[in-house]
């Protein structure tokens, strides 16, 4: 028995005059096995194609829905008017301005208090550099 490397070494002349050998004995069921591999092989190349049509529907519906469903929430509405009293409005936004400021008020402090921090950090830092 042939080892693999001195098989791929051989010419395609001594192919053919080996295969043209009629001493050699082939397994009778050979032929059989060889077009089993063949056919797995060719299977496994293949793409498996669903067949699944309703599901293709279903899908294309969907996405006509989603695409339906967010072109009807981004079309602007026009705005309602929720105070009939203008003053109350008025009154409203100035609340809503009140506790914008007081958040940014505190937001400020907080940044404050970290300065002195943030400075002696860079100082020692700096003294590291040197």
């Amino acid at each position: 028995m042939k080892r693999i490397e001195d098989i791929e070494k051989l010419t395609l002349q001594e192919l053919e005059a080996i295969s043209d050998d009629t001493s050699i004995k082939v397994p009778e069921d050979l032929s059989k096995s060889l077009s089993e591999l063949l056919g797995a092989a060719e299977l496994m190349e293949e793409p498996v194609k669903p067949q699944r049509p309703l599901l293709r529907w279903a899908i294309a519906a969907a996405v006509a829905a989603a695409l339906g469903l967010g072109i009807y929430f981004s079309i602007p509405k026009s705005p309602r008017d929720t105070f009939s009293d203008p003053y109350l409005a008025y009154a409203e936004v100035q609340q809503a301005f009140e506790f914008i400021s007081q958040k940014s008020n505190k937001a400020a402090e907080i940044a404050g208090k970290a300065v002195p921090v943030m400075e002696k950090t860079e100082e020692i830092i700096r003294n590291l550099n040197k």
